[in-house]
């Protein structure tokens, strides 16, 4: 079975890397999608290295409420390109 899991914050990564690791050992097979954030990159590639980051620079987290929903966008089709390829079952 294919799990995907999105990673928003490194409290995430806590909360889910146990399961992650019961799944895995039970041949499952597990992906992440994760936004950086702080360390959470740093968390996750020790454990697994099938991810993909959302990532903004701080000049594009200033640019206003219009632009926050474009890449809100922009990261949903991103997620929708990789659900495809990965065919997630959970």
């Amino acid at each position: 079975m294919n799990i995907l899991f999105e990673l928003n914050h490194p409290a995430h990564f806590y909360l889910f890397i146990n399961a992650a690791k019961e799944l895995k050992n039970k041949k499952h097979t597990i992906a992440f999608v994760i936004k950086e954030k702080d360390i959470l990159k740093r968390l996750i590639a020790p454990f697994y290295n099938d991810f993909i980051i959302y990532d903004r620079t701080e000049k594009e987290k200033k640019k206003g409420l219009v632009h926050n929903f474009l890449w809100m966008v922009e990261s949903d089709i991103k997620t929708y390109k990789f659900c495809k390829k990965f065919k997630p079952d959970i």
